[in-house]
């Protein structure tokens, strides 16, 4: 009987890590890929010797991961291909700004110098693509600073109420309240623009776009 007993609990024991060890290796490698390793995979050698459900299974998971990896690297190559073919037109651009200013008159000094902003504000957006590249690849910190948000929106809105001529629209400021925040100010910069850019562009024509920011303090309570 204690034989019995001792072969059976035996075989159990191998036939449970047989079992559940693929599944276990195959939640690892969910749990690495979910935290962004692109790398992760579950078949460890063993894909070619299992033959049932759970080893098919493992083949599928390993297919969709490398296919997975394959487009994030493609994408990320796309952006890095359009961010370094941008700069070559944004060079010329510079350049011909600058013979710009030497054949013209005053009357075209504030025109050219909107130019000139518009020109330095494409070519951070060049920036910002590149570094959302490497962040999505792994390979850069994003810049953290401590930023006056009033004073952004401010200088957004009123890069706004200059684009909102063309459809007879004022893009306005209301209370002019302060925050000190920490952040990325380009990002926090292109996350602001794109909100006041829409409502700007979807108002009705002749209309205003008010903007104000507003303080909340959220208190905490430790359970």
């Amino acid at each position: 009987m204690l034989v019995a007993v001792l072969t059976s609990g035996l075989v159990c024991y191998l036939l449970t890590s047989y079992l559940t060890g693929p599944v276990v290796k195959l939640r690892a490698a969910t749990q690495r890929l979910a935290a962004g390793d692109l790398t992760a995979r579950a078949g460890s050698g063993q894909k070619n010797r299992r033959h049932d459900e759970i080893g098919g299974l493992v083949r599928d998971f390993d297919a969709m991961a490398e296919r997975l990896e394959t487009l994030v690297n493609e994408q990320n190559r796309l952006l890095n291909d359009i961010s370094h073919e941008l700069r070559s037109p944004l060079a010329r651009l510079n350049v011909a700004l600058g013979l710009a200013r030497q054949r013209t008159g005053p009357d075209a000094i504030s025109v050219l110098a909107r130019i000139e902003l518009e020109s330095t504000r494409l070519e951070e957006m060049i920036d910002r693509l590149l570094t959302l590249s490497r962040l999505e690849a792994g390979q850069a910190l994003l810049d953290r600073s401590s930023l006056r948000l009033g004073e952004l929106i401010q200088e957004i809105v009123k890069d706004a109420d200059f684009e909102a001529q063309s459809r007879h629209c004022h893009v306005r400021y209301g209370v002019a309240r302060e925050a000190e925040i920490t952040g990325s100010p380009s990002l926090l910069r292109s996350a602001i623009e794109n909100v006041v850019r829409n409502a700007m562009r979807y108002t009705r024509e002749g209309s205003d776009v008010d903007v104000s920011l507003e303080v909340e303090t959220i208190h905490r309570r430790r359970l």
